[in-house]
């Protein structure tokens, strides 16, 4: 007997939208449009920060990327203080206790983004956190598969890629392990890119603790969704920033590519970012002596 092929409808991808700002802080609350995105919750595939509690486990999809525990098969998702009710909550989820007890809060936290049934308790996060991981996971998901595209002439540069909201939710690809006293909201690209809305920013090289050496951070805010994909600076409060990070040698690289007056002979070209710090210098480029 044929059998034939049955069409699944595919859960609509979920807007990064809003509806209004929370007045007790003045924080953006995630709006979700009428249609049901119960099927969406499910579909997540997102891993938590933690992959060393995965060690004697679920190993199979780790590796070592750089100097950090990481998978390539999935992003992470790292909560910071500020997507909690209570401050003390993170606190408390992040003590030092046994594995075992800090596997099981994961699981619960996990089980509650993911829950389409309702009957699951909220283990202590804000109401909009929970649609605010997935309108995040929407927009990550466009960013991995970039990444993943071996046609892209930076597929071999880009070291990571990364989306924060300002609520407190972090997702990074590939995944990797994070400090637990990891704060977004204190890198200089956030604030740099808060600072500037609506315009690319680049932070000074710094050198990376994930073990890639010395990198700079391209960042760009992220508006709220409207129909006629219009914003205005001044009225406009972003909602995220999305990121990624390179090499700072081959940032410079770039700059020369792009620069034919930077080509010339007994040409140099410096670049400065807005508060006088020095961001590309030839010397970028010329090998390190031992010496």
């Amino acid at each position: 007997e044929d059998v034939k092929p049955v069409a699944i409808a595919q859960p609509q991808a979920l807007p990064l939208t809003l509806n209004h700002l929370n007045s007790k802080n003045n924080l953006p609350i995630y709006h979700l449009p009428g249609e049901d995105y119960e099927e969406y919750y499910t579909t997540i595939d997102l891993m938590y920060h933690r992959l060393d509690l995965l060690a004697g486990r679920d190993a199979s999809n780790l590796c070592r990327y750089f100097r950090q525990i990481a998978t390539f098969e999935a992003a992470i998702l790292f909560l910071s203080p500020l997507a909690f009710e209570s401050p003390f909550t993170f606190l408390h989820n992040n003590r030092i206790s046994s594995s075992q007890s800090q596997l099981h809060t994961i699981e619960s936290i996990l089980a509650y983004l993911k829950d389409t049934t309702g009957l699951l308790a909220n283990p202590g996060l804000r109401p909009q956190i929970r649609q605010e991981v997935n309108a995040l996971y929407n927009a990550m998901q466009h960013l991995k598969k970039r990444h993943q595209d071996a046609r892209g002439s930076l597929k071999h540069y880009i070291i990571r890629r990364y989306i924060a909201s300002v609520n407190g939710v972090l997702q990074v690809f590939p995944g990797c392990l994070l400090n637990n006293n990891y704060d977004p909201a204190q890198r200089l690209w956030y604030r740099k890119a808060l600072q500037h809305p609506g315009k690319i920013i680049t932070t000074e090289p710094y050198l990376d603790a994930g073990g890639s050496g010395y990198i700079i951070t391209i960042a760009h805010t992220i508006f709220e969704g409207k129909s006629n994909a219009l914003h205005s600076i001044e009225r406009d409060q972003p909602v995220a920033i999305v990121a990624l990070d390179l090499p700072y040698a081959y940032f410079y690289k770039m700059i020369l590519d792009s620069t034919p007056l930077c080509q010339m002979l007994n040409i140099k070209c410096l670049l400065f970012e807005n508060e006088g710090y020095l961001i590309a210098h030839p010397s970028m480029l010329e090998p390190k002596s031992s010496l």
